[in-house]
């Protein structure tokens, strides 16, 4: 579809519609360890490369929101990250450049997406909702979208679930996965049991359904506090 649009053909949008979606859970449920790990099992950390052209393209590119929602801060962390991938250039071309105002890394980052990029990962999206420069940065991922016609996955914990869902052009990107904490369950004491095998003592213990329900009322089922208190 990419190529079509560069091509001048005609040109129907990302395959499925899904050009972006989110991934909501409360703070500590594993999100990023989980997109971590799916990244390197489906890419195993390759870079694919095509010859005729001959480019080079990251599938998935992970980056942080920064914690002031800076505009001109993600943009220029999407062309670290890309030339730490690529080993390019294209971040010290951006920070010599005088006249590298959001706009023009605006072109320039839809250019090098169109190009290099699969799929744009942000995590900590929530960073967006206390910020003044939230709705801006918001916008500029929209027209990222518009511009370059890849998916952005957008990642956070559930406060921003409201922001997205205030205005309409944010709602329909929304649309995706949400994780909350884990109930009192099989599951939960299946856990428990799979964490505490890993213990590193002279003594070994053996956890007991009291352990489990300890773990439980003192992690509200948050599943790093869990590992945590078994450390």
């Amino acid at each position: 579809q990419n190529h079509k649009a560069i091509a001048g053909e005609e040109y129907s949008g990302i395959v499925g519609g899904s050009d972006s979606f989110t991934i909501i859970g409360c703070s500590g449920i594993g999100k990023s360890s989980a997109i971590s790990r799916a990244v390197s099992l489906i890419t195993e950390n390759r870079i694919i490369e095509i010859e005729k052209p001959f480019v080079k393209i990251v599938p998935c590119l992970l980056v942080q929101c920064p914690f002031d929602s800076s505009v001109k801060g993600l943009l220029l962390e999407i062309l670290r990250k890309v030339d730490e991938a690529l080993d390019s250039g294209y971040y010290k071309y951006a920070i010599k450049s005088r006249t590298a105002t959001t706009d023009m890394l605006i072109g320039l980052v839809s250019s090098i997406a169109l190009n290099h990029i699969g799929i744009l990962i942000v995590d900590e999206i929530q960073n967006v909702v206390n910020s003044k420069n939230g709705k801006s940065l918001v916008g500029m991922l929209t027209q990222l979208i518009n511009n370059s016609g890849i998916s952005i996955c957008m990642v956070g914990t559930p406060e921003s679930t409201v922001f997205f869902e205030s205005a309409m052009q944010l709602a329909r990107r929304s649309v995706g996965l949400q994780y909350n904490s884990l109930c009192f369950d099989d599951f939960f004491q299946d856990f428990c049991e799979k964490v505490f095998s890993y213990q590193y003592v002279k003594r070994q213990t053996e956890i007991a359904p009291a352990i489990v329900k300890w773990l439980y009322d003192h992690s509200g089922g948050v599943v790093s506090v869990v590992v945590s208190l078994v450390h």
